[in-house]
């Protein structure tokens, strides 16, 4: 027996005890150690990935945001180019009915006028048939001349 109370051999064994206790505590510590490593390593690689999908829907947000930009551009300049179309058109069709309104008093007029003069040379015919029938009844021999 020794001074402090326990024996030699179960100090050694106590120390034995505490020594595997302790060696098991370290394995233990090593193991958690390589899964905290191991779960960082898989943190990292996911907050990687995560990271890089935010990076890419920010980059399509701002792709689809352009095309919708550009797409709605494109719709307006085709609505101000139908729009001045229209107009265009309507002028068109407004010059063209002017011109043919214009068209058809012309005409109108040229059958109007036609008319008149058809009815002048009519007159003017029968003004010289009377005349020469009344010329021809005063000659003195009485002989008609043929026309």
């Amino acid at each position: 027996m020794e001074e402090g109370g326990l024996p030699h051999e179960e100090l050694v064994n106590s120390i034995r005890t505490e020594s595997r206790q302790l060696q098991e505590i370290v394995r233990e510590n090593r193991i958690l150690r390589a899964m905290v490593a191991e779960h960082q390593t898989a943190l990292e690689m996911i907050m990687s990935k995560y990271r890089s999908q935010v990076s890419h829907l920010i980059n399509e947000t701002k792709a689809d945001k352009l095309v919708s930009d550009l797409t709605a551009k494109t719709i307006e300049e085709k609505n101000a180019l139908i729009i001045q179309q229209e107009e265009r058109i309507k002028e068109m069709m407004t010059v063209m009915s002017i011109a043919s309104r214009l068209e058809a008093e012309e005409a109108s007029k040229k059958e109007e006028i036609i008319g008149r003069l058809q009815t002048e040379n009519q007159t003017l015919r029968k003004l010289l048939n009377i005349s020469t029938d009344l010329s021809t009844e005063k000659e003195p021999d009485g002989i008609k001349k043929s026309t």
